[in-house]
């Protein structure tokens, strides 16, 4: 019998790299990229299919409205978990997961970003449901992605093995060009999805064994919480400032010794940059009815209702919103986070 799946969103990120119409108030998973549909609109829409079980959510305090207005769409509830300050993926699993535990310490947990975009939830939830019912134990179970070019944005993961779930053999942080272009010709080498799955209690000591301060600040500050009511829980500034910040690949799976990665079966993109959407098909298509192009190939341009014209130009990237204009040759979308960052 399978125990209960129980999913954990992780809803933070400054959506800097997809400056002007991302920011710190609205980051890209409530951007409406699909029509009516935002990635987080689509988070839900996993989780509704992965199970029955109301998902937990963990954001900060701003984007409140945000969430609720998508749990009102799909009528679904949610356990709000809002950080009044972020302090990273480990303190925000951590919170997930002592929130998954009061549910029952056997619950088997499926962490994951609220802005990624997977394009068929019905293959997702068979990869989870193969990682749960496997006979191989190990503590945490990552989703992996086959790399089809030599991206330097994203985290590798080195594996071994030739069945369906691998043995982790080491993580391997943003690239170099040089060093990403002989990644994709290896065999067991995959983009590290941010996706993980896992037994609550399991989970947990794993954080307590590798990362010990941040375990027991987090559990402090589980214990000052402000609770709103069932379904919504604030978490004090005062003492989520007292806990470390990091990744919980840095703080935990770098060390932990028992881990896999499994295929993910169907299209995934994280949406994480311009050059990304510029590449993707069902998003890559000009969005401005007043664009004219002479002599010019191979543009993107994303604008709200302003006149653009572009003469011998070629491999740009043009974003507009409001008063703000970005422009850019392809490739160097991932240099947007430098310059938000000191604005």
């Amino acid at each position: 019998m399978v125990k209960k799946i129980i999913p954990l969103i992780i809803c933070g990120g400054s959506g800097s790299r997809l400056w002007p119409i991302s920011d710190k108030k609205k980051p890209k998973q409530f951007i409406n990229f699909f029509d009516d549909k935002t990635l987080f609109d689509l988070t839900l829409e996993r989780s509704k299919t992965l199970t029955d079980e109301i998902p937990i959510i963990i954001a900060s305090k701003e984007h409140k409205d945000h969430i609720e207005k998508s749990l009102k769409k799909y009528k679904l509830k949610g356990n709000l978990i809002l950080e009044e300050v972020g302090r990273n993926t480990t303190a925000a699993i951590m919170f997930g997961l002592i929130s998954a535990n009061e549910r029952g310490s056997e619950n088997n947990v499926v962490i994951m970003p609220s802005d990624h975009y997977i394009s068929d939830n019905i293959a997702f939830k068979k990869n989870i449901l193969n990682i749960i019912l496997s006979k191989k134990n190990f503590v945490w179970s990552l989703l992996g992605i086959k790399p089809n070019y030599p991206a330097t944005g994203y985290g590798y993961i080195n594996a071994e093995g030739r069945q369906d779930i691998k043995r982790i053999e080491s993580f391997i942080e943003k690239p170099d060009q040089k060093t990403a272009n002989g990644l994709i010709l290896l065999d067991n080498i995959f983009w590290n999805s941010g996706i993980f799955i896992g037994n609550t209690i399991e989970l947990l000591s794993s954080i307590k064994k590798h990362a010990s301060d941040i375990y027991y600040c987090c559990k402090k500050t589980w214990q000052n919480k402000i609770i709103i009511n069932s379904c919504e829980t604030i978490l004090r500034s005062s003492y989520l400032n007292k806990t470390r910040s990091e990744s919980i690949d840095k703080s935990v799976l770098e060390k932990e010794q028992s881990k896999s990665v499994s295929l993910l079966n169907t299209a995934w993109s994280d949406i994480g940059s311009w050059d990304t959407i510029s590449n993707l098909d069902f998003l890559k298509k000009n969005h401005n009815e007043k664009l004219i192009q002479l002599d010019s190939t191979n543009n993107y341009i994303s604008s709200d209702d302003k006149e653009i014209i572009l003469i011998g130009v070629k491999d740009l990237i043009i974003v507009t919103k409001e008063n703000k204009i970005l422009i850019l040759k392809k490739g160097d979308s991932e240099k947007i986070k430098e310059v938000y960052k000191n604005n």
